[in-house]
């Protein structure tokens, strides 16, 4: 059996000017230094398509005005917004 080990999320936007995720909140902050923030919530659709409504007014309410997370709908979008 094999425990899976829980990192915390800000020593890994601290070293990285980008960071790709789903719906973590930790996207919220990311954008709010400054750095980018990738959701992949429109190339990976939830089992319900209400949730991407939900979750993107959520984290707009949270960002405050402060930076911005990205959509990307395709790879093509996802590879104009980060460096390889």
């Amino acid at each position: 059996r094999v425990n899976p080990t829980i990192y915390k999320g800000n020593p890994m936007f601290d070293a990285n000017d980008c960071v790709i995720g789903y719906e973590s909140t930790l996207l919220v902050e990311v954008a709010k230094a400054g750095k980018t923030a990738i959701s992949l919530l429109e190339m990976i659709p939830p089992i319900r398509h209400s949730t991407i409504g939900q979750i993107k007014t959520l984290f707009s309410s949270r960002l405050e005005g402060m930076g911005e997370i990205l959509f990307p709908k395709n790879m093509e979008e996802l590879k104009g917004n980060v460096s390889f």
